[in-house]
């Protein structure tokens, strides 16, 4: 699966902090979790390797794209949902 923006480094970065896919939609599922700390969660990670020494971090778009993809989902919520630039 791709995610529009998520570059290797940024990958890199969330499998650092959230090693499975299950830590990672563990966190998304706290409930004691704002929604919206829940779509920043990623957002001031560090990205893995950056050019010249440069400290990026993955930052609240691809936070936002990530969660939207791996959020919790009611039992009516089919998903299916295209996720990404223009959608």
């Amino acid at each position: 699966m791709k995610i529009a923006g998520c570059a290797e480094a940024s990958a890199l970065s969330i499998v650092r902090a959230y090693p499975t896919m299950d830590a990672l939609m563990r966190a998304y599922a706290d409930a004691s979790a704002t929604e919206r700390e829940k779509r920043e969660l990623l957002k001031d990670l560090i990205r893995a390797g950056g050019a010249g020494g440069a400290e990026r971090r993955v930052g609240p778009v691809l936070s936002e794209r990530v969660y939207a993809v791996f959020r919790p989902r009611g039992a009516d919520d089919a998903g299916g949902d295209n996720v990404g630039v223009g959608a």
